[in-house]
């Protein structure tokens, strides 16, 4: 079974992040990363592990709803179990399923901008060009041994990874070299700086 189905997890939940994300305060008022965990292993009776901690209706149902379709999905490899409610994803309509609160949406992905820039200058490792439309089943087109297009060609994104990469290793060397030229000026100024004492104080002892 090759069917995927996606979700954009967007709630936020201060009260709740709060205590998920103590030690993360920038977490407390926005969706980051593992925040959907908290609901989907919704404890029976938070108070236990946290005191006075108490989940509101609204989160109870989200958590509810994606225990629902996790469990669902390692059952039967679907999440919906004979329900068309989410949606398997698709090249063609990018459908995913949008959960900002308790009432699910399906919609089509919130970045499609960002999404299609890099569709246009290529990803790194991409088996696309950047002017092809991907299908849900890519296939490797045949290309004779010795025709020009046979050599490995670097997708754009590959290549402006190759050259930041380059363009780092330069500055690291540079800086690399710099410290230790300094480093070694800053020793020789040392070394005449002890010369010139050792020869004041001969001078002074001969007097």
């Amino acid at each position: 079974n090759n069917d995927a189905w996606y979700y954009h997890f967007d709630v936020v939940d201060t009260e709740l992040y709060k205590t998920a994300f103590f030690a993360q305060p920038r977490c407390q008022n926005a969706t980051c990363h593992t925040a959907e965990l908290w609901y989907i292993f919704l404890p029976a009776n938070a108070s236990r592990i946290v005191p006075g901690f108490e989940y509101d209706n609204e989160t109870l149902n989200i958590g509810h709803q994606l225990q629902t379709y996790w469990t669902n999905f390692a059952k039967t490899m679907d999440p919906n179990e004979g329900k068309e409610v989410w949606e398997n994803y698709e090249t063609n309509s990018e459908q995913i399923l949008e959960i900002v609160d308790d009432n699910f949406n399906h919609s089509i992905y919130l970045d499609d901008s960002i999404c299609d820039l890099w569709d246009k200058i290529g990803y790194a490792g991409n088996y696309f060009s950047p002017t092809s439309e991907p299908t849900s089943e890519p296939t490797e087109p045949e290309i004779e041994p010795n025709s020009p297009d046979s050599k490995t060609k670097l997708s754009t994104g590959a290549i402006v990874g190759i050259v930041i990469g380059g363009i780092c290793v330069v500055i690291i060397l540079a800086y690399v070299i710099g410290k230790c030229v300094f480093d070694r000026k800053r020793s020789y100024k040392k070394d005449e700086v002890l010369m010139a004492d050792r020869t004041n104080y001969t001078a002074l002892t001969e007097n």
